[in-house]
């Protein structure tokens, strides 16, 4: 009987060399294991999306085979115990005998555990195992990685670590179906284990070696694809394209593994889920686009969280930025500007109480950050949050140069030394710059120039009232200037608010909870134009839409005296339509109308003033009074 062709083996070290347990590649990931697992997976599953028409879809499935399925299972138990009598007398790594002696009694097992992840409208990895081909990136190369686009998610080749850190044998097999040059389905398989340097008899042999073809360590093809264990020949990959990533030995001591991946998923890829472009099976989980919100507030995934640092606030950030992509949450906002270098930017934005004052940033469908540049300390807005995404492709291949190993942050002096440094720097700064222009518009109660206090001007008159002021619209300010600034009271929380999963979020003054300012009573908004001083378009995109009765916010709103009944009004709406326009008593017990006998313009209706407005345009008009009235009036607005 000849040799066998296909098997386990690890490359012969004739340097001496010593490769140990401390692999840079697996340490990376090993703090948030199967955070990591579910981020870099469906990273790679969204870059490697076939068609734009279906979501891509990951499954995954455990698996458990009896021990002796596991092909060459007699030359894994040599090599993994040839590994530990190395570490023994060649390292002094307790963490590395500890957990191969582990590993021998998984092999010694009568069962092995197998975590499957599968993902399907994805072009598989594509091969052969030549160097520049996706396959041989994912399972012979180290710090490369071939991406389909220059805005794929993945940048440092070291994604392909996360399954590792939660195998018992530090072993994963791969299964890939994909078309060819000439179009046919073509598949392939692998296994790679990283160990550590070992010694069998007096020769040196690597840490790491393969499964497949033994000579020249190549995967096994369609010729010998009969020789491929049941198990990983996945069904679905059949017929289709994609691939299948089988964890061997998968560790699942921690209870709620699945909940544990499934609030990765939505933590990180909400956009992708929310828009449909990715969906999930996690041991029968479901995880898309109807679900996603459940999934934010299902107990046991809270509970998975539990003891983990920062895991829950991360969570719950993660539910608030998916709020701002619904147009139908109260306070919702969306805007957007075109940007030299990153292209089309959209700010989605949500104003209410007790939120955290974060802006993050999504870039193909995944979170990068939860703390954008130049937009950390935002304690002069009201409480907000705000997601940034990049509409073009050259906006992302930007960002995604800018992102550490991780993923997980904007890094700009990554791209010091290169020619788009400084233009870089510049741009990101211009895009800060406009999205606090918004929030100054949406989410800040600006300081009013001049509020028409008959009362109080004669008890506190301004030393400088004599020297009547006037403003660019020619408005007098009769009593001179009175200056009030805004400080509004904390409101209590309430039960019911998804804000209140984050609980201890950063600080900052608690604002109202309507959007574009309070209603009613004018004191809201006096902000500035959206897009003002930006180097965008800053074109004003409001998806809300006015409902008969509801609550139109004035700003900026004087009344200047004209004998004992007349009153010249000025107030700029901010929105527009046909509006009811109410006039009251200013400061008694209750609201208490203010008859008007007549208008310059507009049509009395109801005891109200029905005009037509215009959004953020200035509105002035002269109202008579049915009495004589000395005091201050109070102006609100309602759409009609």
């Amino acid at each position: 009987m000849g040799k066998p062709t296909i098997g386990l083996k690890f490359p012969e070290d004739n340097a001496n060399r010593w490769r140990g347990f401390n692999t840079p590649g697996i340490a990376t990931f090993a703090g948030h294991r199967y955070r990591s697992l579910a981020r870099e997976i469906a990273q790679n599953s969204l870059d490697a999306r076939l068609s734009n028409d279906e979501p891509v879809h990951l499954d995954f499935s455990l698996l458990e085979i009896p021990t002796e399925d596991l092909p060459d299972i007699e030359e894994f138990r040599e090599t993994f115990a040839a590994v530990l009598s190395a570490n023994k007398e060649l390292d002094s790594n307790e963490k590395a005998q500890a957990f191969f002696s582990d590993s021998l009694k998984a092999l010694s097992a009568k069962s092995v555990k197998i975590l499957r992840i599968s993902d399907t409208n994805t072009t598989g990895l594509v091969g052969p195992c030549d160097v520049g081909k996706p396959f041989f990136a994912l399972v012979k190369a180290e710090g490369q990685t071939v991406k389909s686009s220059d805005t794929a998610g993945g940048s440092y080749g070291i994604g392909k670590f996360a399954p590792y850190t939660l195998s018992r044998l530090r072993t994963v097999f791969f299964a890939t179906t994909y078309r060819n040059e000439s179009g046919e389905l073509a598949r392939l398989a692998q296994g790679r284990s990283i160990l550590t340097s070992h010694n069998r008899g007096e020769q040196r042999y690597d840490a790491e070696g393969y499964w497949g073809q033994i000579q020249d360590f190549l995967p096994v093809g369609d010729a010998d694809h009969g020789q491929v264990p049941e198990w990983l020949r996945p069904e679905v990959l059949s017929e289709t394209t994609g691939t299948a990533i089988h964890i061997i030995g998968f560790d699942d001591t921690e209870t709620l593994w699945r909940e544990r991946i499934v609030s990765s998923l939505a933590e990180s890829f909400f956009q992708a889920i929310g828009s449909g472009n990715l969906t999930a099976n996690v041991e029968g989980f479901e995880l898309n686009a109807k679900t996603l919100d459940s999934v934010f507030r299902n107990s046991k995934v809270l509970k998975s969280l539990e003891g983990l640092t920062d895991a829950q606030s991360a969570f719950a950030l993660s539910h608030h930025f998916l709020s701002t992509l619904n147009p139908n949450n109260p306070g919702y906002r969306s805007n957007s500007t075109e940007n030299q270098l990153f292209g089309e930017v959209r700010l989605h934005l949500v104003v209410d109480a007790n939120l955290p004052k974060r802006v993050g940033a999504v870039r193909n469908g995944m979170l990068i950050t939860d703390r954008f540049p130049g937009l950390i300390r935002l304690n002069e807005f009201k409480p907000f949050v705000a997601l940034l995404t990049f509409e073009s492709d050259k906006g992302n291949a930007l960002l995604r140069r800018m992102e550490p190993p991780a993923h997980d942050a904007i890094e700009i002096d990554r791209l010091e030394g290169s020619d788009d440094f400084a233009a870089a720097k510049r741009e990101l700064n211009k895009v800060s710059s406009w999205v606090r222009q918004q929030l100054t518009h949406f989410a800040k109660d600006k300081v009013r120039d001049t509020i028409e206090l008959d009362e109080l001007a004669e008890l506190f008159p301004d030393d400088k009232a004599k020297e009547t002021s006037k403003k660019d619209d020619g408005e007098a300010n009769p009593r001179g200037r009175i200056r009030i600034r805004s400080h509004p009271l904390p409101k209590s929380k309430k039960a019911s608010s998804i804000a209140d999963l984050f609980a201890g979020g950063q600080g900052g003054d608690v604002g109202e909870t309507t959007a574009g300012g309070s209603g009613g009573s004018g004191s809201g908004g006096g902000a500035e134009t959206p897009g003002e001083g930006s180097s965008g378009s800053g074109v004003e995109s409001d998806s809300g839409q006015n409902r008969a009765g509801s609550t139109i916010s004035l700003r900026d709103i004087r009344a200047v005296p004209n004998g004992d009944r007349k009153r010249l009004i000025h107030f700029t709406p901010e929105e527009g339509g046909a509006i009811d326009v109410a006039f009251a008593i200013s400061g008694a017990d209750a609201d208490d109308p203010l008859p008007i006998k007549s208008a310059s313009e507009g049509e009395l209706k109801d005891g109200a003033l029905r005009l037509d407005a215009i959004a953020l345009n200035r509105k002035s008009i002269t109202i008579e009074l049915a009495e004589p009235f000395a005091g201050t009036i109070k102006v609100s607005a309602h759409a009609v």
